[in-house]
């Protein structure tokens, strides 16, 4: 072999060498235990910690430490109630005479529930291994029932008349969706997202529904219902909180295919599914949103004795941003018709197709609710 091809091998060999060390350190960086993982999860948790006497969660916890609270979620009476009656729909006793009953017996945990709706916050610490994972996660199951449970509650409250009580129900329901965002994964943003969506829908039914006083409706207009595009600051922390949540749970100890693969898969995987998240997010905002124009129809009607012939006329009575449909930054579409109206969104694609969403169409039907 001449010299000058032998020095060529030489140095490919050497390359190659240096390329398969720089591999080797890197994946053993990238695996081994991190000395500051733990003091950036401090770091983290720190941002987010408040006093207890401000944190809603103590009151949950309180009461997930009861057996007697949650023997009330395994209890044939709610999954009797889960499975025949509509969750959206008002019921009276009469028709249900066993399942009001149930639910008369558990006054006393709703009424404690209830004072958790007076605290803005609420703050449950990351979980840092598989163990305070699944605890986690039975958590969320936990305040998704209770939210099942006052909806129910406020449905049966509507059918016999004690709208003022279902408001507060609801308000609670909607209060809980948010001490859910406040959390720091984004499994909690799912489960918040289900508790609200299912609230809204109810507020949405006795708006236009139910003849109520324009106090009840001032009532209902109080409810805290973020209105306002905040995906940019929740999803900043719960990318942080991922992060540091798959850090600590996964063991960094072991060196294996699958881990390796997630190191350099797992900035491509967040990216998309924050794409489909924030769609999902924008779907939900402009049902809020459209919670509000509802809350001004309802308004013009009691004052004008019908329905306004367009969105125009109500401008007076929302705040300006309702208007504006954030799935497309666009206006909702509005229609008239004999026995009262439509609402919809065009969805992202700013085209109105008369309501429909079958694909290729992708409008959001806000009322009637399909």
């Amino acid at each position: 072999m001449a010299k000058g091809k032998r020095k060529i091998y030489l140095w490919i060999i050497i390359v190659l060498g240096l390329l398969c060390l720089l591999f080797v350190i890197g994946v053993f960086v990238l695996t081994m235990p991190s000395p500051t993982l733990d003091k950036r999860i401090a770091e983290f948790e720190a941002k987010r910690k408040i006093p207890d006497s401000e944190n809603a969660a103590i009151i949950y916890d309180k009461l997930f430490k009861d057996a007697n609270f949650t023997a009330i979620f395994v209890d044939s009476n709610f999954i009797k109630m889960s499975d025949s009656i509509e969750y959206s729909k008002p019921w009276m006793s009469k028709d249900y005479p066993e399942t009001a009953e149930w639910i008369k017996n558990q006054q006393k945990f709703i009424n404690e529930l209830l004072k958790a709706s007076k605290f803005e916050k609420c703050y449950f610490p990351i979980p840092t291994n598989t163990e305070e994972d699944s605890s986690h996660f039975d958590k969320l199951r936990m305040l998704r029932n209770i939210a099942q449970l006052m909806v129910y509650t406020a449905n049966n409250d509507i059918g016999e008349g004690r709208i003022n009580d279902a408001i507060e129900k609801y308000r609670f329901t909607i209060i809980l969706a948010e001490h859910i965002y406040q959390q720091p994964l984004f499994i909690d943003y799912m489960f918040g997202w289900v508790v609200e969506l299912s609230a809204v829908d109810c507020l949405n039914e006795l708006i236009l529904k139910t003849e109520i006083s324009e106090e009840q409706l001032k009532a209902i207009e109080s409810i805290p219902i973020q209105i306002e595009d905040t995906w940019q600051q929740h999803s900043q922390q719960k990318s942080e909180g991922e992060r540091l949540w798959a850090d600590k749970v996964n063991n960094k100890h072991i060196i294996s295919f699958d881990y390796i693969s997630a190191i350099f898969t797992r900035q491509h995987t967040l990216k998309d599914s924050l794409k489909d998240r924030y769609k999902s997010y924008l779907r939900l905002l402009a049902k809020k949103r459209a919670n509000r124009i509802l809350i001004g129809l309802r308004k013009y009607k009691n004052q004008n004795g019908q329905w306004p012939d367009n969105l125009e006329q109500i401008k007076s009575l929302v705040e300006p941003i309702v208007l504006i449909d954030p799935q497309n930054s666009g206006s909702f579409v509005y229609k008239k018709t004999d026995d009262g109206f439509t609402l919809y969104s065009k969805g992202p694609n700013n085209i109105d197709e008369g309501g429909k969403s079958d694909e290729p169409a992708d409008d959001y039907m806000i009322w009637p609710k399909m």
